[in-house]
């Protein structure tokens, strides 16, 4: 039933590439739907970036999505 698979946490995808490597099995997808990942500077190494903690995530992403519509509103004009 696609309502208990939505409801678990299984997402639709395409399987790309299916490999065994070590005797364990990986699975490389594309998921259907598109996903924002939102990052940061690692403050250890500046070089990189690491994903937003939930926390951060929930207060970050309502400001970013006001912004992106905000954007669009104004007939794409440069972000502040």
């Amino acid at each position: 039933d696609d309502d208990d698979d939505d409801e678990y946490g299984v997402e639709d995808v395409e399987l790309l590439l299916a490999f065994e490597h070590r005797d364990q099995e990986y699975n490389l997808v594309r998921l259907m739907d598109p996903v924002l990942l939102v990052g940061k500077t690692d403050p250890e190494r500046p070089d990189l970036r690491v994903l937003l903690t939930e926390e951060e995530s929930e207060k970050v992403m309502p400001l970013l999505e006001s912004a992106f519509l905000k954007y669009h509103e104004d007939g794409n004009t440069m972000l502040p």
